[in-house]
Formats: structure tokens, sequence, C-alpha cells
């Protein structure tokens, strides 16, 4: 699902379309992405599954385009290095009280990300190899 072409209506699981809504919302710029994350790390006290939920979600909207995958947000700007910045800021506050929700949050982020098309070898490759 992407929140780009996807009619947030159609969408009737209502933690995705809040996802999908907030994801667009913010990635035209209607709403600080920066609100968004301030929003969700006031409400980190909960352990509402549908704030972890919304959370993957938006990691997964959030991340950068790439110039193999023909999805993703493409903003003069934002690249992998902003992501992930955004996505520390809240699996440190969400580790705080619930590590296993700040985990899952990511992992599910980034397994909907490796089944998207043009993705599929995304996360196979080391970080780190003899050279770096």
């Amino acid at each position: 699902l992407d929140c780009a072409t996807s009619d947030v209506a159609q969408v009737k699981d209502p933690v995705i379309a809040a996802a999908l809504a907030i994801a667009a919302l913010s990635r035209s710029f209607y709403i600080k992405r920066q609100c968004v994350e301030d929003f969700f790390i006031e409400r980190m006290q909960s352990d509402s599954p549908s704030t972890w939920q919304i959370l993957s979600w938006l990691l997964f909207h959030w991340f950068p385009q790439t110039k193999t995958a023909g999805w993703g947000w493409s903003r003069i700007g934002w690249s992998w290095p902003g992501w992930w910045k955004v996505a520390e800021r809240l699996l440190n506050q969400a580790q705080k009280n619930f590590p296993e929700a700040a985990f899952k949050m990511l992992k599910e982020a980034l397994v909907r990300m490796q089944e998207q098309r043009g993705c599929k070898h995304m996360f196979l490759k080391p970080p780190f190899d003899d050279l770096r």
C-alpha cells in the first residue's frame, strides 16, 4: 500500500487507513513530520497495539525512495540517514517502556519494505565488508 496512490476510504483496516492518511498528510507537508513524531512519542507510554502498528506503517511510508525502487518518499534532501534518524528517535523512546513493541515495529516496517517490488535484495547486502 502506497499512501501516494491508495484510496484511504477503500482500506478496511482502520489502523492502516489512519497510517495512510497521516503518511499522506505528512508527505505532502500539510502536517510536519516532526509534529507527527512528537505526537506519537507522547503516546508511547501506553501499550496500545494500534500506536505501534501506525508507527510501523509510517516508517514504511517515510522510507526514502531508492533509485531501483518504484516506491518510497521521493523528496529532495530526504535520504537513508534522515530516515534512520527518525527511526532511531522513535525507537529510543519506545524501547524505554516497551522494547518488544519497538523491535516489532521496526521489524514489520522492514518486512513490508522487502516485500515491495524492486526491493527484494535491499536488505540482503551486508552492511559491512572488508572495506568498511
